[in-house]
């Protein structure tokens, strides 16, 4: 069997072009941090973070920085199995962002 870590949780990529939407399921009981790469710097860019029902959970607007990689401390509480949906909306300066949650 081979244990749960968060260095095996695919990264979530998105887009400016495409539907910037992906799915992820918990695989702990909360998120510490959320990280993010993109192709450009001072790429900016709304972080919305919605439950299986389509409720928001977390909304992180203007996520980014001056560098290609940035990252935010979240504390979100969640549950072991639950889907989450994470969405980039008003992508700018960017044309592809990698987002790292553990």
């Amino acid at each position: 069997m081979i244990p749960v870590s968060t260095t095996r949780i695919p990264p979530l990529a998105f887009k400016a072009s495409a539907s910037a939407a992906a799915k992820m399921m918990m695989q702990s009981n909360r998120i510490g941090w959320i990280h993010s790469l993109a192709d450009k710097p001072g790429a900016k860019f709304d972080v919305v973070i919605k439950d299986g029902l389509g409720r928001v959970m977390k909304r992180i607007d203007n996520f980014g920085g001056d560098t290609e990689k940035s990252g935010k401390l979240l504390n979100l509480e969640t549950r072991v199995g639950e889907e989450l949906f994470f969405e980039v909306e008003n992508l700018k300066n960017a044309e592809n962002v990698t987002l790292f949650v553990n």
